[in-house]
């Protein structure tokens, strides 16, 4: 959260200085088919998960990566913009290669999922509208929305595409918690 947030304020302070649009953090780390894909630049696979478009966008990404981290702290967000670009390279969603993505919706999408996994039951309370519910219910309640504005096309098809990425490597993640301990398969035995 910390991160985020400074990174964003960077982001503020630096737009403000400079005159030229390419030289902002925003513009230089935001995931783009055209610059991640063709580019390649692969640094925006990891990058624009750190960028916010505004505080709105900011706030709620940060309320949920709060009250859900905890419970998931290991999570990666790559596979929102890996399902961004499949559906853009096989022509399901109309997404232009100058098309921009930024935000850490996609893995916070990710930790929800897992949650909802481990402690479907657990009560939570919706901010707007204040309204308890189950984890479980959240949660098929986002996946409906997000499937849905995809399904339809609808305005941030592309941004919600990728909250699919991420609530899909948040099942796989939870379903076989082995994946995380990748890099435990690779060290140095102890002698």
């Amino acid at each position: 959260i910390i991160i985020n947030v400074v990174i964003y304020l960077f982001d503020l302070v630096f737009t403000h200085w400079m005159k030229i649009e390419a030289w902002t953090p925003l513009y230089m780390g935001r995931f783009t088919m055209e610059q991640a894909v063709y580019g390649p630049q692969l640094w925006r696979w990891v990058t624009y998960q750190f960028l916010h478009r505004d505080s709105v966008h900011l706030i709620f990404n940060m309320i949920g990566l709060y009250f859900f981290g905890r419970l998931m702290e290991q999570w990666r967000g790559i596979s929102g913009a890996l399902l961004f670009t499949i559906l853009a390279l096989t022509k399901a969603l109309p997404i232009a290669p100058t098309s921009f993505m930024v935000g850490a919706s996609g893995a916070i999408f990710g930790i929800l999922i897992g949650c909802a996994l481990v402690a479907p039951d657990m009560k939570v309370m919706l901010i707007f509208p204040p309204i308890p519910m189950k984890m479980r219910t959240l949660a098929w309640i986002v996946l409906g929305i997000a499937v849905f504005v995809v399904m339809t096309r609808g305005e941030n098809a592309g941004g919600e595409a990728a909250h699919l990425g991420g609530a899909a490597l948040g099942f796989v993640l939870v379903k076989n918690p082995k994946l995380l301990n990748f890099a435990s398969r690779w060290s140095m035995p102890r002698i």
